[in-house]
């Protein structure tokens, strides 16, 4: 019985976590290896709160030479053709909590699919 009731608690607990395999966002910056994505809806979510919060947070998402960047029609790119203001889909090297704090919101890729381009 205890063994059964520490399951569904860790069940319970793994469901609350929130944590997210992928983000979806507008891309604000682009360095070398980093992009910056707007990530807001996702911090907000964790708060459990709407996301017209004025507050505007952004994850920076490290590129590597593992990262596969594509197009959506599954055509490989590079970051150089990624541009300021393109939505694009990033999938996690490992699943991350993203909250208010910085620190969680510094990601790794492990593929990037470009959405929109604008």
């Amino acid at each position: 019985m205890k063994r059964l009731a520490l399951i569904f608690c860790l069940i319970c607990l793994s469901a609350c976590s929130k944590e997210v395999s992928s983000i979806n966002g507008e891309i604000t910056n682009i360095e070398k290896d980093t992009l910056e994505i707007i990530c807001s809806n996702y911090v907000t979510r964790e708060k459990n709160i709407k996301s017209n919060d004025d507050i505007g947070y952004s994850c920076k998402v490290k590129i590597t030479d593992d990262t596969l960047i594509k197009s959506d029609n599954g055509e490989e790119i590079t970051i150089n053709d990624l541009q300021q203001n393109d939505v694009v889909s990033v999938f996690l090297k490992e699943q991350k909590k993203l909250t208010e704090d910085i620190n969680s919101r510094i990601l790794e890729a492990k593929e990037i699919t470009l959405i929109e381009n604008r």
